[in-house]
Protein backbone atom coordinates (compact mmCIF):
# COMPACT_ATOMS: atom_id res chain seq x y z
CA UNK A 1 0.00 0.00 0.00
CA UNK A 2 1.57 3.50 -1.04
CA UNK A 3 0.53 5.96 1.80
CA UNK A 4 1.23 8.75 0.04
CA UNK A 5 -1.30 8.32 -3.13
CA UNK A 6 -3.65 5.90 -1.70
CA UNK A 7 -6.75 6.84 0.99
CA UNK A 8 -6.61 4.63 4.01
CA UNK A 9 -10.30 3.93 4.94
CA UNK A 10 -10.93 3.75 8.94
CA UNK A 11 -13.76 2.43 11.13
CA UNK A 12 -14.11 3.41 14.22
CA UNK A 13 -15.94 0.81 16.64
CA UNK A 14 -16.75 2.23 20.32
CA UNK A 15 -20.26 2.64 22.17
CA UNK A 16 -19.31 5.96 23.41
CA UNK A 17 -20.04 8.68 20.61
CA UNK A 18 -17.93 11.39 22.41
CA UNK A 19 -14.74 8.91 22.71
CA UNK A 20 -15.50 7.87 18.31
CA UNK A 21 -15.84 12.15 17.50
CA UNK A 22 -12.40 12.95 19.35
CA UNK A 23 -10.66 10.09 18.34
CA UNK A 24 -11.95 10.65 14.41
CA UNK A 25 -10.57 14.75 13.92
CA UNK A 26 -7.17 13.21 15.29
CA UNK A 27 -6.97 10.22 12.62
CA UNK A 28 -8.03 12.48 10.00
CA UNK A 29 -5.35 15.13 10.39
CA UNK A 30 -3.19 12.46 8.55
CA UNK A 31 -3.95 13.57 4.75
CA UNK A 32 -3.91 10.12 3.69
CA UNK A 33 -6.36 8.74 6.14
CA UNK A 34 -10.51 8.88 5.88
CA UNK A 35 -12.52 7.71 8.35
CA UNK A 36 -15.90 6.07 6.41
CA UNK A 37 -17.79 4.64 8.72
CA UNK A 38 -17.96 4.69 12.71
CA UNK A 39 -20.03 2.10 14.82
CA UNK A 40 -21.41 1.55 18.11
CA UNK A 41 -21.74 -1.87 18.30
CA UNK A 42 -19.88 -5.02 17.31
CA UNK A 43 -22.83 -5.93 14.95
CA UNK A 44 -23.02 -2.48 13.47
CA UNK A 45 -19.27 -3.05 12.39
CA UNK A 46 -20.48 -6.31 10.37
CA UNK A 47 -23.58 -4.67 8.90
CA UNK A 48 -21.29 -1.44 7.44
CA UNK A 49 -18.91 -3.90 5.96
CA UNK A 50 -21.51 -5.42 3.61
CA UNK A 51 -21.58 -1.93 2.07
CA UNK A 52 -18.28 -0.37 2.81
CA UNK A 53 -14.85 -1.03 2.33
CA UNK A 54 -12.38 -0.81 5.05
CA UNK A 55 -8.94 -1.02 4.90
CA UNK A 56 -8.55 -0.58 9.26
CA UNK A 57 -10.74 -1.43 11.69
CA UNK A 58 -10.49 0.51 15.23
CA UNK A 59 -12.69 -1.78 17.61
CA UNK A 60 -13.22 -1.17 21.70
CA UNK A 61 -12.98 -4.64 23.28
CA UNK A 62 -15.94 -3.88 25.33
CA UNK A 63 -18.50 -3.15 22.98
CA UNK A 64 -22.45 -5.01 23.03
CA UNK A 65 -23.98 -6.82 20.85
CA UNK A 66 -20.69 -8.89 20.02
CA UNK A 67 -17.65 -7.29 21.60
CA UNK A 68 -14.22 -6.28 19.45
CA UNK A 69 -12.25 -9.65 19.61
CA UNK A 70 -15.85 -11.29 18.33
CA UNK A 71 -15.41 -8.63 15.16
CA UNK A 72 -11.94 -9.07 15.37
CA UNK A 73 -12.32 -12.93 14.45
CA UNK A 74 -14.61 -12.48 11.20
CA UNK A 75 -12.39 -9.92 10.15
CA UNK A 76 -9.44 -11.44 10.05
CA UNK A 77 -11.40 -14.75 8.46
CA UNK A 78 -12.02 -11.86 5.32
CA UNK A 79 -10.48 -12.02 2.10
CA UNK A 80 -8.14 -10.03 2.24
CA UNK A 81 -8.07 -10.18 6.12
CA UNK A 82 -9.08 -6.12 7.47
CA UNK A 83 -6.39 -5.12 9.81
CA UNK A 84 -7.52 -4.53 13.10
CA UNK A 85 -6.22 -2.42 16.10
CA UNK A 86 -7.77 -3.48 19.39
CA UNK A 87 -8.52 -0.56 22.18
CA UNK A 88 -9.43 -1.10 25.83
CA UNK A 89 -9.12 0.08 28.91
CA UNK A 90 -7.68 -2.31 31.09
CA UNK A 91 -4.47 -4.38 30.93
CA UNK A 92 -6.39 -7.53 31.35
CA UNK A 93 -3.96 -10.54 30.84
CA UNK A 94 -6.62 -12.79 29.73
CA UNK A 95 -8.29 -10.72 27.24
CA UNK A 96 -4.28 -9.94 26.24
CA UNK A 97 -3.64 -13.34 25.07
CA UNK A 98 -6.88 -14.08 23.66
CA UNK A 99 -6.56 -11.22 21.26
CA UNK A 100 -3.09 -12.12 20.60
CA UNK A 101 -4.04 -15.80 19.91
CA UNK A 102 -6.35 -14.72 17.48
CA UNK A 103 -4.28 -12.99 15.29
CA UNK A 104 -4.11 -9.35 16.30
CA UNK A 105 -1.07 -7.48 15.95
CA UNK A 106 -1.90 -4.37 17.59
CA UNK A 107 -3.43 -3.51 20.55
CA UNK A 108 -3.79 0.25 22.55
CA UNK A 109 -4.86 1.00 26.00
CA UNK A 110 -7.42 3.95 25.55
CA UNK A 111 -5.10 5.76 28.51
CA UNK A 112 -2.51 6.52 25.44
CA UNK A 113 -5.75 6.11 22.90
CA UNK A 114 -4.70 9.28 20.80
CA UNK A 115 -0.95 8.94 20.69
CA UNK A 116 -1.23 5.12 20.60
CA UNK A 117 -3.50 5.02 17.85
CA UNK A 118 -1.76 7.24 16.15
CA UNK A 119 1.51 4.93 16.55
CA UNK A 120 -0.78 1.83 15.90
CA UNK A 121 -2.04 3.06 12.36
CA UNK A 122 1.41 4.11 11.22
CA UNK A 123 2.48 0.10 12.43
CA UNK A 124 -0.31 -1.01 10.60
CA UNK A 125 1.03 0.50 7.15
CA UNK A 126 4.65 -0.18 7.86
CA UNK A 127 3.82 -4.00 8.37
CA UNK A 128 4.96 -4.11 12.02
CA UNK A 129 3.12 -4.87 15.19
CA UNK A 130 1.95 -2.52 17.98
CA UNK A 131 1.75 -3.27 21.35
CA UNK A 132 1.34 -0.66 24.35
CA UNK A 133 4.41 0.08 26.09
CA UNK A 134 2.03 -0.45 29.24
CA UNK A 135 1.43 -3.40 28.18
CA UNK A 136 5.14 -4.90 27.90
CA UNK A 137 5.03 -6.60 31.38
CA UNK A 138 2.32 -8.74 30.36
CA UNK A 139 3.91 -9.63 26.74
CA UNK A 140 7.14 -10.51 28.76
CA UNK A 141 5.24 -12.47 30.31
CA UNK A 142 3.74 -14.42 27.95
CA UNK A 143 7.23 -14.90 25.91
CA UNK A 144 8.94 -16.25 28.80
CA UNK A 145 5.92 -18.74 29.08
CA UNK A 146 6.19 -19.86 25.55
CA UNK A 147 9.73 -20.11 26.05
CA UNK A 148 9.20 -22.48 29.12
CA UNK A 149 6.56 -24.55 27.18
CA UNK A 150 8.80 -25.13 24.35
CA UNK A 151 11.77 -26.39 26.15
CA UNK A 152 9.98 -28.16 29.24
CA UNK A 153 7.33 -30.09 26.99
CA UNK A 154 9.11 -33.29 26.03
CA UNK A 155 8.39 -34.81 22.63
CA UNK A 156 6.98 -31.48 21.46
CA UNK A 157 9.89 -30.85 18.48
CA UNK A 158 9.06 -34.55 17.10
CA UNK A 159 5.36 -33.19 16.12
CA UNK A 160 4.92 -33.32 12.50
CA UNK A 161 3.52 -30.21 10.44
CA UNK A 162 -0.52 -31.64 10.55
CA UNK A 163 -0.03 -32.82 14.15
CA UNK A 164 1.10 -29.09 14.93
CA UNK A 165 -2.36 -28.42 13.14
CA UNK A 166 -4.75 -30.84 14.99
CA UNK A 167 -3.11 -30.12 18.70
CA UNK A 168 -3.65 -25.93 17.49
CA UNK A 169 -7.41 -27.07 16.47
CA UNK A 170 -7.95 -28.65 19.92
CA UNK A 171 -6.34 -25.46 21.89
CA UNK A 172 -9.41 -23.54 19.65
CA UNK A 173 -11.45 -26.40 21.42
CA UNK A 174 -12.22 -27.71 17.89
CA UNK A 175 -14.28 -31.43 17.46
CA UNK A 176 -12.16 -33.88 15.33
CA UNK A 177 -15.44 -33.48 12.64
CA UNK A 178 -14.41 -29.56 12.38
CA UNK A 179 -10.64 -30.11 12.80
CA UNK A 180 -11.25 -33.02 9.65
CA UNK A 181 -13.22 -30.58 7.56
CA UNK A 182 -10.58 -27.76 8.13
CA UNK A 183 -7.43 -30.23 6.57
CA UNK A 184 -9.45 -31.98 4.29
CA UNK A 185 -9.00 -35.39 6.36
CA UNK A 186 -11.66 -37.55 7.79
CA UNK A 187 -12.54 -37.43 11.60
CA UNK A 188 -10.72 -40.80 12.27
CA UNK A 189 -7.73 -40.22 10.68
CA UNK A 190 -8.00 -36.93 13.23
CA UNK A 191 -8.71 -39.58 16.25
CA UNK A 192 -5.35 -41.07 14.58
CA UNK A 193 -2.90 -38.46 14.87
CA UNK A 194 -4.87 -37.50 18.37
CA UNK A 195 -3.65 -40.94 19.21
CA UNK A 196 -0.18 -40.14 18.14
CA UNK A 197 0.35 -36.98 19.43
CA UNK A 198 -0.77 -37.93 23.02
CA UNK A 199 2.16 -40.80 22.73
CA UNK A 200 4.78 -38.38 21.45
CA UNK A 201 3.46 -35.87 24.39
CA UNK A 202 3.56 -38.71 27.06
CA UNK A 203 -0.30 -37.89 27.28
CA UNK A 204 -2.60 -40.34 28.66
CA UNK A 205 -6.27 -40.68 29.57
CA UNK A 206 -9.11 -40.02 26.78
CA UNK A 207 -9.48 -36.87 27.00
CA UNK A 208 -5.98 -35.66 28.62
CA UNK A 209 -4.74 -34.40 25.54
CA UNK A 210 -7.61 -31.80 25.49
CA UNK A 211 -7.10 -30.65 28.81
CA UNK A 212 -3.53 -30.35 27.78
CA UNK A 213 -4.55 -27.97 24.46
CA UNK A 214 -6.70 -25.56 26.06
CA UNK A 215 -4.86 -25.45 29.38
CA UNK A 216 -1.75 -24.41 27.21
CA UNK A 217 -3.78 -22.63 24.51
CA UNK A 218 -1.92 -19.71 24.14
CA UNK A 219 1.12 -21.05 24.64
CA UNK A 220 0.47 -23.75 21.54
CA UNK A 221 -1.54 -21.19 19.13
CA UNK A 222 2.74 -19.27 19.16
CA UNK A 223 4.08 -22.75 17.74
CA UNK A 224 5.58 -22.55 14.58
CA UNK A 225 4.23 -24.51 11.95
Amino acid sequence: MNTEQTIVRVLIADDHPLFRKGLAQVIEETSNLKIVAEAGNGREVLKVMETTPVDIAILDVNMPDMNGLQVAQQLLRRTPPVKVILLTMHTNERIFNEALDIGIKHYVLKDEATLGVQAAIKAVLAGTPYISSLLSGVLLGRTQRETEFKENTTGLKSLTSIEKSVLKFLAQSRTSKEIGAELGISHRTVGSHRTRISGKLGIKGTHGLLQFALENKSQILSLPK
